[in-house]
């Protein structure tokens, strides 16, 4: 072999070595129902300084992270909204989806989660636990109409051995726009009693590289 050849073969295994492993997550996936209260500050029609509540559920949290009109009707077989547990670690790194079951992937991750702390019994039957949810700018459809802004929510939840965050709640600051009657207009605001409840059977069992 010469010399030019070994060097050009070391190079190669050296660079192999170097690159990081990836990691295969499973993930379990359900269907959930979600309720976002966000309390923002507006002004009344006198001009003064009022509090209200623009509550954001299921179908518009899917909408706003597609990217599309909040009055977008939701297709079942192709748009759900479905909170993917991670198996494997257990719990971290779970993430807020749309799911498309015809296909059964991932369209877009609403949030991930990060700060993972669980609590739970020797066989995992039940369990409490607290996470930051990671909420991702929307990066598909038309996000400077329609959409998030990144921010963060913390949530405490508590569950069985079907998923990490069966029932959930969550608070922290939001941000979205939205486009209705022709008028865009972005609010920000704080989520002080978020819903998130898993429910039905598990939709599908992913397997990620992470």
């Amino acid at each position: 072999m010469s010399t030019s050849l070994l060097l050009r073969v070391l190079s190669v295994a050296a660079l192999a070595l170097a690159a990081p492993a990836l990691r295969a997550d499973t993930f379990a996936v359900y269907k959930v129902s979600v309720t976002l209260p966000v309390v923002h500050q507006t002004l009344n029609a006198q001009g003064k300084q009022v509090l209200a509540t623009r509550t954001l559920k299921t179908p518009d949290i899917v909408n706003l992270a597609l990217g599309r009109p909040l009055s977008t009707k939701l297709d079942p077989a192709t748009e759900v909204l479905a909170f993917a547990s991670n198996v494997t670690t257990p719990g971290a790194g779970s993430l807020l989806v749309v799911f498309n079951p015809a296909t059964d992937s991932i369209t877009t991750t609403v949030f991930s989660t990060s700060g993972f702390v669980l609590l739970a019994d020797e066989d995992f039957r039940k369990n409490v636990a607290f996470a930051h949810a990671d909420i991702q700018a929307t990066g598909l459809g038309d996000p400077g109409l329609n959409g998030f802004q990144a921010s963060t929510l913390a949530m405490a939840g508590t569950g069985k051995s079907s998923g990490s965050f069966a029932t959930t709640s969550a608070a922290g600051p939001l941000s979205f726009t939205s486009t209705e009657g022709g008028v865009t207009t972005t609010l920000s605001g704080l989520v002080t009693k978020g819903k998130l409840k898993a429910s039905g059977p598990q939709l599908a069992l992913l397997i990620e590289d992470r």
